[in-house]
């Protein structure tokens, strides 16, 4: 005897629940009563054949009527009628399939946050280097006119901010460069 649970009952089509009607020998009494409650929940239209099936099964059990023998397979589960049962136990299995899905959203919604805000940072890191290695290089653009001064009475005072700004261009165009390679590394997380 093939027992199917109310799950498996309720993701059945309709023909295949008359099926199981048809062929209520080879299955459990409970999957036979779960089947035609699900049919009567679903408003399908009971033809002559299946109540002959339906007959001859309560036949088989002690010649109550299909309601009575429902009623019973139900309070042997602790429920007082299918709707009832399909209630708490579809209910909480949509209710549940209803919140995995808002997980996957909200983890899609995050990994996306996520990329933005690495390639946000990556276009902060390549604008910030590009200022700083075009900063380091105004530094050596003066010098040449600081050049021309060198042989005038400030020449000590000329040579040492050639220096310094030679020192600051220098630390400014490798800063920009190191900011601009940190920004291509940067990938987002997929």
């Amino acid at each position: 005897m093939e027992l199917r649970n109310l799950k498996e009952i309720t993701r059945t089509d309709s023909p295949a629940l008359t099926s199981i009607i048809d062929y209520w020998k080879d299955y459990d009494v409970h999957t036979v009563i779960l089947s035609f409650a699900e049919l009567k929940r679903r408003n399908y239209s009971i033809n002559e054949k299946l109540i002959k099936r339906i007959n001859d099964f309560c036949s088989s059990n002690n010649n109550l009527d299909i309601e009575a023998i429902t009623s019973s397979v139900l309070q042997s589960m602790g429920y007082n009628n299918y709707e009832e049962c399909y209630e708490k136990e579809i209910g909480f299995v949509k209710k549940s399939e209803k919140e995995q899905t808002g997980k996957i959203e909200i983890g899609y919604s995050q990994n996306d946050e996520v990329k933005n805000k690495n390639s946000s940072a990556k276009t902060a890191l390549y604008i910030l280097g590009g200022i700083v290695l075009i900063g380091g290089i105004g530094q050596f653009y003066g010098i040449s006119e600081l050049k021309k001064l060198q042989n005038s009475f400030l020449g000590d005072f000329v040579e040492q901010t050639i220096s310094q700004k030679i020192q600051f261009g220098s630390l400014l165009s490798i800063s920009g460069c190191i900011l601009i390679v940190i920004g291509y590394f940067i990938k987002p997380n997929s």
